[in-house]
């Protein structure tokens, strides 16, 4: 569980992030097998850059596709991106950018419940 900002980073396993504040700063995470799931306040304000090689990007947050050469596809009411490269998305009218990025593996970006 994490507050504003940090980075994370892993060479064989997942990274489970939740965090109980929008970050206040840009944020790197990454892995290269592994998949990374990561939680936020529902009132996140960001940019978040996707990035996976074998694997998909998901989340329920709305937010606006930015330059991103992706397929999306709704399902279950989550957004799933399968990127060629890096998905660009803007969620909350923008923020810091948050990057997410494993080779092998899915990047899961999560609403939280409101406390």
């Amino acid at each position: 569980s994490m507050g504003g900002t940090g980075n994370a980073r892993t060479v064989n396993g997942g990274l489970t992030l939740s965090f109980t504040e929008s970050p206040g700063g840009p944020d790197d995470f990454s892995t290269v097998n592994g998949r990374i799931e990561a939680t936020f306040p529902p009132s996140l304000r960001a940019d978040l850059r996707l990035k996976t090689v074998n694997g998909s990007a998901y989340t329920d947050f709305d937010g606006t596709a930015l330059a991103t050469p992706a397929t999306a596809d709704k399902r279950d009411g989550m957004t799933i991106y399968r990127p060629k490269g890096s998905a660009h998305l803007r969620v909350g009218g923008g923020g810091p950018e948050l990057s997410f990025s494993t080779v092998n593996g899915s990047i899961g970006i999560r609403k939280g419940t409101i406390k």
